[in-house]
Formats: C-alpha cells, sequence, structure tokens
C-alpha cells in the first residue's frame, strides 16, 4: 500500500503548510455579534446623525487617540450605511437614529506550542505557533516547548441610539478584526469589508407588528 504521507524528512514543512491553510480558512470572515432593542422601530430609519462625541477620547492609548483613525472608520461606517440607503442628516433635518462607535482592545499572552521542532542537530530547533490574534514566532536554543507570546487584538464596536435620549437601539462588534497598524488605504479597503460583513443584517428580522386599536 503506498505511503499517503510526505517522506519523513518534509513532514515538518507539511505540517507547516497545513497550519497556514487552516488558518487562512478561518479568517475568511469575522466574527461578529449582535444586540438590539425588539421594540425599536427600524424599519424607518431613513437619516442618521454622528452622537457627539462619536467615540470617546483614549488619551491613554495614542494609536487609538488619532483623528485620522476616527475619520477612517466614520467614513467607512457612512459609506456602509448609504449603501443601505440609510443617509447623514442634513440642512437641519431631524436624524432618525445616532451613531456611534468604540475601539475595544485586549491584551493577553497565550502559549503557542509549537507544531514541530525540527532540526538535524536535534533537539536544537526553531518553533512556530498559531494562537488567537495572529501568527506569532518563537525559537529558542533548548528543548521544543511552548513558547508565551504577547497578543493584542482590536474589537470594534457600533451602537445606534435614540436621538432625544440617547437610548441604546442596537450593537454590532466586530471581535478581534481592526488592523491598526501598515498602510492606512490598506486598513480602510479591509475595514470597509468587514463593516459590510456586520451591517448586512442590519436591520434586524423583527416579527411583524400588531396594527394600533
Amino acid at each position: 500500500m503506498p505511503d499517503l504521507f510526505p517522506p519523513r524528512r518534509l513532514r515538518p514543512v507539511w505540517l507547516a503548510v497545513c497550519c497556514l491553510a487552516l488558518a487562512a480558512c478561518g479568517a475568511s470572515n469575522p466574527r461578529v455579534s449582535y444586540d438590539y432593542d425588539p421594540a425599536a422601530d427600524f424599519a424607518n430609519f431613513k437619516q442618521f446623525a454622528w452622537a457627539n462625541p462619536a467615540t470617546p477620547r483614549r488619551p491613554d492609548d495614542p494609536l487609538l487617540d488619532n483623528s485620522l483613525l476616527d475619520d477612517r472608520i466614520k467614513t467607512v461606517i457612512e459609506h456602509q450605511l448609504l449603501q443601505k440607503g440609510i443617509t447623514r442628516s442634513s440642512n437641519g433635518s431631524a436624524p432618525d437614529f445616532l451613531v456611534s462607535y468604540q475601539v475595544v482592545t485586549r491584551k493577553y499572552r497565550a502559549a503557542s506550542p509549537a507544531p514541530f521542532a525540527y532540526s538535524p542537530f536535534y533537539p536544537y530547533g526553531m518553533g512556530y505557533g498559531y494562537g488567537r490574534g495572529g501568527w506569532a514566532y518563537g525559537g529558542a536554543w533548548g528543548m521544543a516547548g511552548d513558547y508565551w507570546e504577547e497578543y493584542e487584538s482590536h474589537s470594534l464596536v457600533v451602537d445606534f441610539l435614540q436621538p432625544a435620549t440617547g437610548k441604546q437601539l442596537w450593537r454590532g462588534v466586530l471581535h478581534d478584526a481592526l488592523e491598526l497598524t501598515g498602510d492606512p488605504a490598506a486598513q480602510k479597503y479591509h475595514l470597509d469589508g468587514k463593516v459590510h460583513y456586520l451591517l448586512q443584517k442590519f436591520p434586524p428580522l423583527l416579527a411583524p407588528r400588531k396594527p394600533a386599536d
């Protein structure tokens, strides 16, 4: 019976390719979650305005206390609302709802076990690991084992609010999906696709309203 696996000397490379393929498949769509007030009349949401402020100030985090990032996020959200026929109120017209957002940062450490440790001079080798939040690389001279890596993830939280009271009507969350590094044009491009995915289920499907007596 033929051997279905690659030669032993090529198996470390084969395992690495498999791990990369699985990671790519899992990253096809961002992870999202929703919450909303079932009593809200989402069908009549035609115009919006930005809350004041649109997002909380973050002087403790220079990456988030960034007017360029603020403009980029608001441009993307406004563009995706426009695709759904919802425009920004103008000329003094009263908005049907307000929009605000915030970026939530999560920092954590995680052990990234190396799927393999291969070297002609075993037991010395390098290790590769994958953990929540992205790929990380760790290497050390010594026996193969866990590599502790520092991870940081950024989630985008979008809220729709009642204009008169500020009451929360709808919330959508893009979990661990916001990129704060790299080319700004690429950041905007990727964020636009993710916010499009987030707003696919807006307005939420609600039971038909009963006519007033």
